[in-house]
């Protein structure tokens, strides 16, 4: 028998996992290949499930933080609860609401005080006649020691001591910057200094006279409590 042919049969012979052609690096290169693309179909397959798993949760996510998209049920909640209505900034409606309410409450304040203290009640709010009335008032007797515009700087001042009232200055009042006081300084004067009394003008006028530098910058808002303490002073 023929070499060749001798080892054709001893080949077909042989158990299966025993045979010749086994042992040639061809067939391990091939299965090799096999394993491999094998390998790579199943990472990518797993890699793209859990990728578009986090893209759905990214989603939900997103979708969960958006404002626009919470529940209704959540946003009644939120409306509803003690912090909200804590935070919710005011309107300009509401302060605009809130101010007219003060002026009604102060003009009611005014129109409940007895007739005869009707006159102090206009300090509340003083008409333009009356601011008008008491400029007149105040150029004629305080502008020589008080200056035009009531800095203190009049032309007498330079020869004064101390120093003649600043109206625009908040410090230093004796007897305070409310009508009550002013009018207490206006009528008694200050002792030991040289502001005289001005008793000798009509109520009338010198409470014009106060609503006129009253009319500057930087005062106090005059109240119904202090109108009638000024009416008492005046002896109402």
């Amino acid at each position: 028998m023929e070499p060749n042919l001798q080892n054709e049969n001893h080949e077909n012979s042989a158990p299966f996992f025993l045979k010749r052609r086994w042992w040639r690096p061809l067939y391990y290169l091939y299965f090799a290949g096999i394993a491999a693309a094998v390998i790579f179909l199943y990472s990518s397959q797993r890699n793209g499930s859990g990728g578009k798993t986090q893209a759905g949760l990214t989603t939900q996510t997103s979708a969960v933080a958006a404002p626009g998209n919470i529940p209704s049920e959540a946003k009644e909640t939120s409306e509803h609860s003690p912090e909200a209505s804590l935070m919710k900034p005011s309107t300009s409606g509401s302060k605009a609401e809130e101010t007219k309410e003060m002026a009604a409450h102060e003009k009611s304040g005014a129109a409940a005080l007895p007739a005869a203290d009707a006159q102090f009640a206009d300090l509340i709010s003083p008409p333009a006649a009356m601011i008008a009335k008491g400029k007149s008032l105040f150029i004629n007797d305080c502008v020589a020691c008080h200056g035009a515009d009531g800095e203190g700087d009049g032309p007498a001042a330079v020869a004064l001591k101390p120093k003649p009232r600043n109206f625009h200055s908040s410090k230093g009042w004796i007897n305070g910057r409310m009508a009550s006081g002013m009018y207490k300084t206006l009528t008694d004067g200050i002792p030991g200094s040289p502001m005289p009394p001005f008793s000798s003008i009509s109520v009338k006028d010198r409470l014009a006279i106060i609503s006129y530098i009253r009319s500057f910058k930087g005062f106090p808002h005059e109240t119904r409590a202090d109108i009638e303490t000024l009416a008492k002073m005046a002896g109402n």
